[in-house]
């Protein structure tokens, strides 16, 4: 029972847009199998597909962040000063390009 359970602590929901994913999906899923009522399917599959593009490219993102935040960390060329200035830079980068992807999503449904 603990091999099966290591298997999925990666798919563990930890942030905001792994659940917005994980709902999307569930969303997308569903409305290809049974009829919305008061709003087409296709607009549904329209929010939902675009919703998981952008979960799983914030989700992609974030692992690269990290890993450059782990090399940062593992690598003794940085000062503290110095991993500390870079660390904030790339957690302000990320903020910048969460809400980017979340504004062209907004586009891309609206423009529907």
């Amino acid at each position: 029972m603990g091999e099966a359970s290591s298997l999925f602590t990666g798919l563990k929901i930890s942030n905001y847009y792994k659940y917005i994913l994980y709902v999307a999906g569930v969303i997308l899923i569903v409305s290809l199998f049974f009829e919305a009522k008061g709003v087409s399917n296709q607009w549904l599959r329209h929010i939902a597909f675009w919703t998981v593009i952008a979960g799983l490219l914030i989700w992609f993102i974030d692992v690269f962040f990290n890993f450059i935040e782990e090399y940062m960390i593992r690598s003794d060329s940085y000062s503290k000063d110095d991993f500390i200035f870079w660390d904030s830079i790339i957690f302000i980068g990320f903020l910048i390009i969460q809400i980017v992807v979340w504004v062209a999503v907004f586009f891309m449904i609206t423009s529907h």
